[in-house]
């Protein structure tokens, strides 16, 4: 998961820019952090299944569109008041879910009109096996929701730790080459021009993010055939 520096202004961005929840993003009302209601459930529910998926960042603290056409898109923010749900609650809370999830971050980003409003980032890592909500469920992202996992599922994750996890990132890089260098130094005749050309080389990186070394890795990259030629 990658690290975002969260603010106020970032929190508007998300909401000016429109971005839809996803596998990896939730927003919840103010609502959700209701104790009067007694959210616990939920909210184990909620966190638990990102860390079973591929983890994410849930948002206490902005509101959904109310219209089903815009569903799943945000719609202001709609902050929670820090008194009544303070953060040292909600990781309590977190803390109930079975066995505990490592490297959870709460960040309270704080309303500049209103410091004593605020609006909860939850960031949850992937994890290495499966977790139990309260209900003593196992959950998984799904579209935009956590829904129950079935036995295959949580017995896969559950076998994360034994497996590594490598990832294979590619890049491009160009070099621009002289004349000279493409024609074997070869000096130019009367009347012969060449324009620098471009080298392009594709760089390949593996990153083994599980727990267990990996020995051996392969990959069968196919590149189409256009783009072999100038």
């Amino acid at each position: 998961m990658e690290t975002t520096t969260w603010t106020y202004e970032k929190l508007s961005d998300l909401i000016s820019a429109q971005i839809e929840e996803s596998l990896s993003l939730e927003y919840k009302a103010s609502s959700a952090l209701d104790r009067d209601k007694s959210p616990q459930h939920e909210i184990t529910k909620d966190v638990s299944a990102f860390a079973n998926s591929a983890g994410g960042v849930l948002v206490y603290g902005i509101r959904e569109h109310r219209d089903k056409a815009q569903r799943h898109l945000p719609e202001a923010i709609d902050p929670i008041e820090r008194k009544k749900a303070p953060k040292e609650w909600l990781e309590h809370i977190i803390q109930n879910i079975r066995p505990r999830i490592d490297g959870i971050i709460i960040r309270p980003i704080s309303i500049p009109d209103a410091p004593e409003m605020v609006v909860y980032v939850v960031e949850i890592p992937q994890s290495g096996t499966a977790h139990q909500a309260l209900d003593c469920k196992y959950y998984r992202r799904f579209n935009f929701e956590a829904v129950p996992m079935v036995d295959y599922e949580i017995r896969d994750v559950m076998a994360r730790q034994q497996h590594p996890v490598v990832d294979i990132s590619l890049s491009l890089l160009f070099r621009k080459e002289s004349p000279d260098r493409i024609m074997g130094n070869m000096p130019f005749g009367p009347g012969r021009t060449m324009k620098p050309k471009d080298e392009a080389f594709l760089c390949a990186v593996a990153k083994n993010s599980g727990k267990r070394i990996a020995s051996h890795v392969s990959a069968h990259l196919f590149i189409p055939q256009g783009l072999l030629h100038g």
